[in-house]
């Protein structure tokens, strides 16, 4: 995550699934959305999520208004790149 650096547990991930829909996870809370795109080009609207509160240092809400800033991908062999206006993320698959 940017300014964040590596999070070793898989508190945060995202599955992006065949119908459109993307399954979130973001530290204690779940979410959920569409996804569209290929060739580079991605776009995510997180719709719905849990608003349970985590504790510090969780990083739950700026992790979903990131996701929802993705505007690219870079697929690098098991490694996702997520492009957006706050910085890349990347994801171990």
């Amino acid at each position: 995550f940017p300014g964040i650096g590596v999070i070793a547990a898989p508190l945060y991930t995202v599955q992006f699934l065949p119908d459109g829909t993307v399954d979130i996870g973001a530290d204690c809370n779940r979410a959920g959305g569409t996804w569209s795109g290929g060739d580079g080009a991605l776009s995510i609207a997180v719709t719905t999520s849990t608003r349970a509160y985590c504790p510090p240092p969780s990083i739950s809400e700026p992790y979903l208004a990131a996701l929802n800033g993705v505007t690219g991908y870079t697929l690098l062999g098991t490694t996702l790149v997520l492009h957006g206006a706050t910085g890349d993320m990347t994801f171990s698959l």
